[in-house]
């Protein structure tokens, strides 16, 4: 056991036995400075698929298995175990009508209506869940947004639906700021790349941007600008985000 999180048998079983764990109360601290530090989500559900995939491949060593470890505990520090509350179903609500529902809630950051909304969208229609989680997260200035999106989908195509899963990353969404890029300003497009873009958010954007960045409605020369700066990031990646682009780069997604 990890401070609370149990490294179980296999990766369902993790998500079970510490279910409710996986979320930080706030993603904002005001230092004594007065200075606004940003908080990274936790990714420790994301992590945990990692571990045991690397088990399931055989290729969790003494080295990685210790180190992805130590992180999960570090992170689980971070978290708290929320009261665990059931999620009614919205299947009277028509699928046009959900998807426009659950849009407008998570840029509202409504907590309560944004969960209950797109847990019913996933279970219906998961392409369409995505497709407007990817869509909220390209105009984010949260980098975080992408990359939660991106490793969310790998995993429930991977491993199917989990409640978990769905509760981590829209309870992320509707908690986290709200702050857009303004496509439309070339000097903000400039301070978004050089301020907030690491190597991850780099190695996601260009991995979806045929799919799903490319046909968005996002003016075109801007997007190819931005793809283009993307390319220069130099920002330094925590051990967790470099434990992830690590498992991005030599694994097929």
């Amino acid at each position: 056991m990890l401070n609370g999180i149990k490294i179980e048998e296999t990766y369902e079983i993790f998500l079970e036995e510490n279910k409710n764990k996986f979320e930080k109360r706030k993603y904002l601290k005001v230092n004594d400075d007065l200075m606004i530090e940003r908080r990274e989500p936790s990714y420790i559900i994301e992590l945990g698929y990692i571990y045991y995939k690397y088990k399931k491949n055989g290729s969790l060593n003494d080295e990685k298995k210790l180190e992805i470890e130590e992180i999960i505990k570090k992170e689980s520090l971070q978290t708290y175990k929320s009261q665990e509350k059931k999620i009614e179903r919205q299947s009277k609500i028509e699928i046009e009508l959900l998807k426009e529902r659950f849009w407008r809630t998570l840029l509202n950051q409504d907590k309560i209506h944004s969960l209950k909304l797109g847990n019913e969208l996933v279970i219906r229609d998961a392409q369409i869940f995505f497709e407007l989680m990817y869509k909220y997260s390209i105009i984010s200035k949260d980098t975080n947004k992408l990359i939660k999106t991106y490793l969310c989908e790998i995993i429930y195509n991977d491993n199917g639906y989990s409640i978990e899963l769905i509760k981590n990353i829209i309870n992320y969404f509707v908690k986290s700021r709200n702050d857009y890029i303004y496509y439309d300003s070339v000097k903000e497009i400039k301070r978004f790349t050089e301020e907030r873009l690491d190597s991850l958010y780099n190695f996601i954007y260009h991995k979806i941007y045929d799919n799903k960045i490319k046909n968005s409605k996002i003016n075109e020369n801007v997007k190819l600008e931005l793809a283009k700066n993307l390319q220069e990031t130099t920002l330094e990646l925590s051990t967790t985000k470099q434990i992830i682009l690590e498992y991005l780069q030599n694994n097929k997604n």
